[in-house]
């Protein structure tokens, strides 16, 4: 994510996939809500790949597959750690 002069960005790690379907759609969906009420892009991004990471690891299909609010937050904590960036 480019913010002003600065690229960051966050790896989630090596899962084996078994469905990818709406995957995109939970990471800009949470992305935007959390920027919308946090107001900090830094957070929304770890909290979209938290919320990535969860559906990939639900191993769910459908509406199932959306996670969990604890499980977003534990990953998203763990992201907030590791955030690389660099200079532009």
């Amino acid at each position: 994510m480019l913010v002003k002069d600065k690229l960051y960005s966050i790896t989630l790690p090596n899962l084996e996939l078994f469905d990818t379907t709406g995957l995109g759609d939970i990471f800009s969906s949470t992305f935007c809500c959390t920027m919308l009420k946090e107001k900090d892009f830094l957070w929304a991004l770890c909290f979209a790949g938290g919320a990535a990471q969860a559906a990939l690891e639900s191993k769910n299909v459908g509406l199932q597959k959306i996670p969990k609010k604890g499980t977003i937050e534990t990953n998203a904590s763990y992201f907030y750690n590791l955030v690389k960036f660099r200079d532009l």
